[in-house]
């Protein structure tokens, strides 16, 4: 919703729209979830349809390691 998108103000924050490997559209790095307790990356992967590497990765994780109230992006 910029009006003029060759004049972008300091501090205005903005939505950057990629596409995964897929091909498919993610908006502002992908969808949010909040760990739950019992969770671990390999579920939370089938639930979404990615894999646990690729949650690792978008999170700059060095494990595999989750706590529950975490937030986590969803590529």
């Amino acid at each position: 919703r910029i009006a003029n998108t060759r004049r972008i103000s300091v501090g205005r924050k903005l939505v950057v729209v990629t596409c995964d490997r897929s091909g498919s559209a993610v908006s502002g790095g992908g969808r949010r979830y909040v760990v739950q307790s019992g969770d671990n990356l390999y579920r939370i992967g089938l639930r979404f349809g990615t894999s646990a590497e690729r949650i690792r990765v978008a999170n700059g994780l060095s494990s595999f390691l989750i706590s529950p109230g975490q937030v986590l992006v969803i590529p």
